[in-house]
Parts: structure tokens; sequence; C-alpha cells
């Protein structure tokens, strides 16, 4: 019998609906796209060396992107749109909620 299960296999989750069948995905008014690149495929002042580059919209839409260090010569690059009204509206407050507000 395992002592952890790891599920990685997105929003719709076939391992969460087989441990928590009534459980449903919440939108949480945030879009996120990730992928992995081979650094040597990016400019080559976009990140540093074990380092971020983060950058970001604070207009409509709300957005950032950020690009990391992954190791091994590939970097880990995200992008997300938030929809600041919705994250607020189901945290509760006008915090950051987990939200990415």
């Amino acid at each position: 019998k395992a002592q952890i299960a790891l599920a990685c296999d997105g929003v719709f989750s076939a391992a969460r609906r087989q441990m928590y069948p009534d459980d449903s995905p919440i939108y949480f008014g945030q879009l996120n796209w990730g992928t992995v690149i081979k650094s040597s495929e990016l400019p080559p002042d976009l990140h540093e060396k074990n380092g971020v580059h983060y950058f970001q919209h604070h207009g409509t839409p709300l957005w950032m992107s950020m690009c990391n260090d992954g190791g091994s010569g590939y970097t880990f690059w995200q992008f997300r749109v938030t929809d600041p009204g919705h994250s607020r509206a189901l945290s509760g407050n006008n915090g950051r909620g987990g939200l990415g507000l």
C-alpha cells in the first residue's frame, strides 16, 4: 500500500476521479500555459543561469510570464492570464489567497 500518490495528469485528472469521485475542477480565474524549452534556442538575455526572468502586465487582461532555469540546459517558461474579479470572489477577500493576484 502506497503512503503517497502524486497525480500530475491535469485538470481532468483520472487519478483524482478515482480517489475523490464527487470532486470536480473549480475555475479560479486563471489560465496557465507552461513548457520546457532548450535554453540554447532562447535569446541569451532571457534568463540567467539558476535565475528567473519575470515580467507582467497590470492592465486588462492581467498577465505574467516567467522563465526559470530548469537545469541541464533547459528553461521552464510559464504564461498566466488572471481574471482578478473572479479570483477575488472565490478567495473571499482581496488578498492573494493562493490565486496569483
